[in-house]
């Protein structure tokens, strides 16, 4: 008996809604795909979600295009979340409606469709109007809710999907970046840590350290570190606390603050998250702790070094003109002739510089960074501890409005090298390869090439003598396709051919001697023999007599070592690995 009751209820439940939903079309025509309330959201700045399917009442605001969350928490809203609300509400079809007043006829009340005490209470508006609809149960056809609106007394079903919207978790409403500024937009910085405040000034797009030292900043990694801390999302929120001692926010010990064009957004690092690399960081206008991983703060947190430009200096080569290089007693002068090309200047005479060494020192010089940054505001007796009174090296740069100084020097323990300019206090140590660069012999700067025969020049004959007896004579009537002597392997007239093509240009590894000795000496106790001769006969275009080019040369002393001289040239050289390579072929045929 008691079951035939219910299904008797059920079923005149349904008859009802059948009848009201009879009603509801033949009162308001057939079923309509207007947008119920787009018209109520042309300007909607506001909007609350409340009622006792939610833990807490949800309050949302506009700020220009922006959604702010204001309870139960404040903080940006997750802009894509707060649209498909709106969406849900602007694009809502009615399905069915029906009155308060079909309702009372058919002998129900609202209490009937959940909307007595509804599940969700949705109110929003502007500054002139506030709107309000009641979220109650399910309907009795599928995927569709009740819903209620005060204002017209009408009961709409709807899509669930407004439901769903409306009921979606906090957390997804929640914008997770954790400021509001864009990267391009952040003009200062200001890092307090402890006692010591660090402020940092971008202008005409680089950035410059202001205090506690006034300096360049490396521009692209500052950028860098601002535009991951902009696109940062926090890894957790943390609202319901009751202290924040216990995430070493109550007093922080940091507080970085970055200045936009209208606003300030201010950082405050509390506590390592334990056994993670993850710091607690609040806001300092909001309640909300939240985590994020310590390496965003790396370098902020070390800034003077690690965000400091660390070239010792700038300049375009283009513009220099002279390069003096000055040591205890010797010197260098390089000297860019108007023309183009750079001349060495030593003992009184001009000799054209080695274009490629050139271009090498030149970007040395201009890439020389700091590897650490030593002392900032050193003493007098901090420089003569450095060895600056005795410097390695003393390097002026000349350009065409202004002149750089640069000295080097070097004394502790560590064998470490410090350079400083003349303009700026500043004490760095760098890299012990610019000494290397920074020669103080002149022939290192000069021109390689010995020798350049004109064009049209051709070699007919070379011999290679073993102390002065004859090991190797080869006549050439066509250079580019001559035959070599009988006996003569692939590898040989290869070594031959390259001896040959060497020829026209000869060009050294590097000069050793301003002049030619019959005996050179690698030091004082290591004499080298000038055990081979290598005669080349040229004939040269507009000339009767041939000429002869002789080098005399050392044994190999190495692999990679072995040394030529030219009487002619009054020059001692080393030479290159081609030449060592295939003179060697060459002599250990003849033994």
């Amino acid at each position: 008996m008691k079951w035939k009751t219910t299904i008797l209820l059920i079923l005149a439940n349904v008859l009802v809604f059948v009848w009201i939903y009879k009603r509801g079309h033949y009162t308001h025509g057939v079923k309509s795909d207007e947008f119920v309330f787009a018209h109520k959201l042309e300007s909607v700045d506001w909007f609350e979600i409340s009622g006792k399917a939610l833990p807490q009442k949800r309050i949302l605001k506009r700020d220009r295009d922006a959604w702010l969350l204001v309870e139960p928490v404040q903080w940006a809203a997750n802009n894509f979340a707060v649209l498909q609300i709106l969406s849900q509400l602007r694009y809502l079809e009615k399905e069915v409606s029906f009155s308060l007043e079909d309702i009372k006829a058919s002998g129900q009340t609202l209490e009937d469709y959940g909307l007595a005490e509804p599940s969700l209470i949705i109110r929003f508006g502007d500054r002139d109007h506030t709107y309000e609809l009641r979220v109650g149960q399910p309907a009795k056809i599928g995927q569709r809710i009740y819903i209620f609106d005060p204002e017209t007394e009408n009961v709409l079903v709807v899509s669930e999907a407004l439901r769903d919207s409306l009921l979606v978790e906090l957390a997804a409403l929640r914008d997770y970046h954790v400021i509001a500024l864009k990267a391009f937009d952040i003009h200062a910085v200001k890092v307090k840590k402890d006692n010591l405040a660090v402020f940092l000034e971008k202008s005409k797009e680089l950035w410059g350290f202001i205090a506690p030292i006034h300096t360049k900043a490396d521009t692209k990694a500052l950028d860098g570190v601002l535009s991951d801390i902009a696109e940062s999302k926090a890894e957790a929120f943390i609202d319901d606390y009751k202290d924040l001692a216990e995430f070493g926010l109550d007093t922080p010990e940091v507080k970085i603050t970055l200045q936009g064009p209208h606003s300030k957004e201010t950082l405050c690092l509390g506590k390592q998250v334990p056994e993670k690399n993850l710091f607690y960081v609040k806001r300092e206008d909001a309640h909300s702790v939240f985590t994020l991983p310590i390496r965003l703060f790396a370098r902020l947190l070390s800034a003077q070094e690690a965000l400091r430009d660390s070239r010792i200096w700038t300049f375009s080569p283009e513009r220099l003109t002279r390069i003096e290089i000055a040591g205890k007693d010797r010197s260098v002068s390089l000297q860019k002739l108007e023309n183009g090309p750079w001349q060495v200047l030593a003992e009184n005479k001009a000799h054209i510089a080695d274009e490629e060494g050139m271009r090498n020192l030149i970007l040395s010089l201009q890439g020389l960074e700091a590897i650490r940054f030593v002392n900032d505001a050193p003493s007098a007796v901090d420089l003569t501890k450095l060895g600056f009174d005795e410097p390695r090296r003393e390097v002026r740069l000349s350009f065409v409005e202004e002149q750089k100084w640069l000295t080097l020097t070097g004394t502790d323990e560590n064998n470490a090298l410090y350079a400083k300019t003349k303009d700026l206090p500043f004490i760095y140590e760098v890299r012990r390869w610019i000494l290397d660069d920074l020669s103080l012999n002149s022939l290192h700067y000069r021109n390689k090439v010995l020798e350049k025969l004109p064009e049209a020049a051709k070699v007919e004959k070379v011999e290679l003598l073993d102390r002065e007896k004859p090991i190797l004579s080869v006549e050439l009537k066509d250079e580019t396709a001559f035959e070599a002597p009988a006996g003569f392997s692939d590898k040989e007239k290869e070594a031959l051919f390259t001896i040959v093509g060497n020829l026209h240009e000869v060009e050294c590894k590097e000069l050793l001697m301003d002049s030619f000795k019959p005996q050179f000496e690698l030091d004082a106790s290591t004499p080298v023999e000038w055990r081979y001769k290598l005669i080349a006969t040229i004939f040269l275009p507009g000339k009767e007599e041939r000429e002869q080019k002789v080098y005399f040369l050392s044994e190999r002393l190495g692999g990679t070592f072995q040394i030529g001289g030219s009487i002619e040239k009054q020059l001692t050289f080393s030479l290159k690995q081609e030449w060592i390579d295939a003179l060697a072929v060459l002599i250990k045929k003849s033994l």
